[in-house]
């Protein structure tokens, strides 16, 4: 595996672990919204 990829790996784990919390944040508010 060479550096490139390897890069392009950990940028697509962080945009995934990113767009996973604004999720949760985003269903803990609708949460708190809807009780």
């Amino acid at each position: 595996m060479d550096i490139g990829s390897l890069f392009f790996l950990s940028n697509k784990l962080s945009f995934c672990y990113m767009a996973f919390n604004t999720i949760e944040k985003q269903l803990i508010s609708l949460e708190r919204y809807c009780s």
